[in-house]
């Protein structure tokens, strides 16, 4: 008996150990060979030289230092490496080591977006949509946008939809082509995609009307904590739309939307639904927000 306790024992050990092993053999194998970066970038090797550039960037096999960051990653988009150009547009959108300069971190990110980078193209569409650095140009940013998108960025993707979806000055909304990137963006657990979406699928946005799906994407985008969702969610439940009233569960809703600086949200707990919101209908939606955790779990953002 002895015998078999100790040897049922020892192989869980023994398990445990190998697997501790093999955990710190994989991340000795996941850092840098930072001799080899750096003999490769002193050759001249533009991707050495975006890597060391990111080493002294983000303290990985070097300790933070952003002059040398800076320093390397204009070595490398000297040399056309997209990837530095945008790094070195994010150094400047940041204030990392230099003064913060919005021109100068679109300058770099509309390099990298003419050379295919599809976060800078982001990031650039970003600048373009609102005004940050250049001059505002939603159209221009939503090119940039879809060339981002149309590479799977998701977060492009989002921004797109609802870009399209609300129209700005001088862009009028397009409720296909929100649709068109709504759906890849929710579908890949994007709260702002989940968002525009359940508003197409509430009907009137050249799409036939599904009050299960708008209720169903509302829910999720409410439940990642977005501010816009968790407004939609907590008016279908006060209009009884797509679901059974329930002014509580609507509250609730519009109180996280609210303490999130939504002020639509306010405006709505205030007027249209200020009659339904009796002072034991907020008492208890209060407790159920203050219990509220976001479920971010499927969450893209």
């Amino acid at each position: 008996m002895k015998t078999y306790h100790f040897r049922f024992l020892f192989f869980p050990l023994c398990l445990a150990s190998f697997c501790l092993l093999c955990g710190r053999l994989l991340l000795l194998a996941d850092q840098p060979d930072m001799t080899q970066i750096q003999a490769d970038a002193a050759k001249g090797d533009a991707e050495a030289e975006f890597q060391l550039g990111r080493a002294y960037d983000r303290g990985e096999g070097e300790k933070v230092d952003y002059a040398q960051a800076r320093a390397y990653y204009e070595k490398a988009a000297a040399a056309g490496n997209a990837k530095a150009m945008n790094n070195l547009g994010m150094i400047y959108f940041l204030g990392k080591g230099v003064k913060k300069d919005l021109a100068e971190a679109a300058k770099w990110y509309r390099q990298a977006a003419e050379n295919g980078a599809c976060l800078a193209q982001f990031n650039l569409a970003v600048q373009l949509a609102q005004g940050q650095g250049v001059a505002k140009n939603p159209k221009e940013a939503a090119a940039w946008y879809e060339k981002s998108a149309e590479q799977g960025y998701v977060l492009a993707q989002a921004n797109l939809c609802l870009l399209d979806y609300q129209g700005d000055d001088g862009f009028p909304p397009d409720y296909k082509a929100a649709t068109k990137w709504a759906e890849p963006a929710a579908k890949a657990g994007n709260p702002i995609g989940e968002d525009i979406l359940g508003k197409i699928d509430r009907g009137g946005a050249d799409r036939p009307e599904d009050k299960v799906a708008m209720l169903m994407w509302f829910k999720r985008s409410a439940e990642a904590g977005y501010d816009e969702g968790q407004l939609d969610l907590g008016r279908a439940y006060l209009d009884g739309e797509g679901v059974a009233f329930n002014a509580v569960e609507g509250t609730k809703w519009l109180i996280l939307s609210s303490d999130k600086g939504n002020k639509m949200a306010q405006h709505y707990m205030d007027q249209e639904y200020g009659p339904l919101i009796t002072p034991q209908v907020l008492k208890q939606a209060k407790a159920l927000a203050e219990e509220y955790k976001p479920n971010t779990s499927g969450t893209v953002n």
